[in-house]
């Protein structure tokens, strides 16, 4: 045999798992993993499964857009605003049972610890997605 060098074309693949008539309900994304470190360029590819339709469906490819896209997609806050762009509710200390308290020098001298409490009744759609802002 002879060995050779060539380019990996990577290209996106979709795989049906599981095909039914009355649709799938209940299932999580990331509820199922696997382990691709033993298959060729598997640093490079991203594998999910997904529910399209009525089907289950392993999707593999090279990853598109940016680490927090794709970690989002990954853990199905896919939507209108996954790339947070969108308009931002503040919450404020005392205000829907948020709860703020600061901890001077809670880490180390200088460095304060702030613990900011949501309860998920604020929660849209049962998701709660949260970003701190600091300021002096």
């Amino acid at each position: 045999m002879r060995q050779g060098s060539g380019t990996l074309i990577l290209n996106s693949a979709t795989f049906t798992l599981v095909s039914t008539t009355g649709g799938i309900t209940g299932f999580e994304n990331g509820a199922i993993t696997g382990d691709a470190s033993a298959l060729p360029a598997a640093t490079e590819l991203t594998w999910s499964a997904q529910v399209q339709g009525n089907n289950l469906v392993l999707v593999y490819g090279a990853p598109v857009g940016t680490p927090f896209e794709q970690w989002a997609s990954a853990n199905g806050l896919t939507g209108p605003d996954t790339d947070l762009a969108g308009t931002w509710t503040p919450a404020q200390g005392g205000v829907n049972r948020v709860t703020i308290h600061e901890t001077e020098n809670g880490f180390a001298t200088g460095i304060d610890r702030v613990e900011v409490h949501i309860p998920s009744s604020q929660a849209a759609a049962g998701r709660l997605l949260a970003r701190l802002a600091v300021t002096e």
